[in-house]
């Protein structure tokens, strides 16, 4: 996974740290946590954030988005396109 993301902004999120969650079944799971360095007169600020007084961050989950791809690639797959 790389170490930044571009916002539509096309301003850079940094990685930050990795944030463990628990839900209520006991399962946990890991994100990946990204932070813009500087929201400040974003035009789209608004829209991906509840306040001005921070900067937009971002969790990106690596298993959720493996098993979003793998389902992508089954359904693009013939026998996906099939069932469809």
């Amino acid at each position: 996974m790389s170490e930044s993301c571009i916002c539509p902004n096309n301003k850079i999120l940094r990685f930050r740290y990795v944030k463990t969650d628990r839900n209520k079944n006991g399962y946990i799971s890991f994100s990946r946590l990204y932070e813009c360095e500087n929201c400040q007169d974003c035009p789209f600020a608004r829209d991906y954030k509840g306040t001005l007084a921070s900067n937009h961050t971002i969790k990106i989950n690596q298993s959720l988005e493996y098993y979003k791809q793998q389902a992508r690639n089954n359904l693009k797959s013939e026998e996906g396109s099939i069932a469809a």
